[in-house]
């Protein structure tokens, strides 16, 4: 896949023209939380991209406290969540389940953008670290090991979910029947690995995403590496959100993306 160039001068001068015209909304606050604090699992947020300088977008909306990420299949911008501290229970939730909420403002650029854009989520433990690649779009498998065959882990993975495809399973099904559901956490457990594309996230529309326990169960495992002052060099968990769709940007701050880990019912 080719590199991305984004056309940053043209961009920002649309940006500016967009967020000066008569009818922009401002995005002047959060959206209020569906769920009461208690309920809610904040990570902390970065942006971050092939670019070591990238810290999210400006789009220039009065009082906005989000950044953004530009829509493309080739842009290497993410927004990343980081869990450094994680509850017990979320190795064991209900239907090997753990929900994500994620909340998007999208800033259009370009004509006829649908109104949904596509999402893509990918999440990590700490023992499968992600780093952008130089050359492509798609972020690696930093310090991805080899095998006795000389395979990589993520060949190895991706040879595991081709097997599951090969039986009518697809572990990455954005709505998993039960069967997926089980493979998607066992690769989950074993990778410390899971993504899942949502086709249509509107705009404020809070959308919910399901999350494999078993990918908990990975990073729970072990404890992260640590620096030499004992700090982790990593979070235990990481949420990476990138956008597929051209000609819009998407804005997220903090609060934006939160898990929902369920409590462990008694029998």
């Amino acid at each position: 896949m080719s590199a991305f160039i984004g056309p940053n001068l043209f961009l920002a001068a649309l940006i500016a023209l967009v967020s000066a015209a008569p009818g922009a909304r401002a995005d002047e606050s959060l959206p209020a939380p569906k769920k009461p604090a208690e309920e809610r699992l904040l990570g902390a947020l970065q942006f971050q991209s092939r670019a070591a300088a990238f810290t999210g977008t400006d789009v220039g909306r009065a009082g906005n406290v989000r950044k953004y990420i530009s829509g493309h299949p080739n842009s290497t911008e993410r927004a990343v969540w980081g869990f450094d501290t994680l509850p017990q229970g979320v190795k064991s939730a209900p239907g090997d389940v753990v929900p994500a909420k994620l909340t998007c403002s999208i800033f259009r650029v370009g004509k006829n953008t649908p109104p949904g854009v596509q999402v893509t989520v990918r999440v990590v433990s700490h023992t499968c670290p992600q780093v952008p690649d130089q050359l492509r779009a798609e972020w690696q498998w930093a310090g991805d090991k080899v095998d006795a065959q000389k395979k990589t882990l993520k060949e190895q993975y991706d040879e595991e979910v081709a097997a599951y495809r090969a039986k009518k399973v697809d572990p990455g099904a954005e709505r998993p029947d039960a069967a997926s559901w089980k493979a998607a956490n066992e690769l989950a457990e074993k990778y410390g690995y899971y993504e899942v594309t949502v086709p249509k996230v509107f705009d404020f529309d809070e959308a919910t995403i399901d999350l494999p326990a078993g990918l908990f169960r990975n990073a729970l495992k072990h404890k992260p590496e640590a620096h030499a002052n004992g700090t982790p060099k990593r979070p235990l968990v990481s949420v990476y959100v990138r956008c597929e769709t051209i000609g819009v940007l998407i804005g997220m701050a903090e609060a934006d993306l939160y898990l929902t880990p369920k409590p462990v019912l008694k029998r």
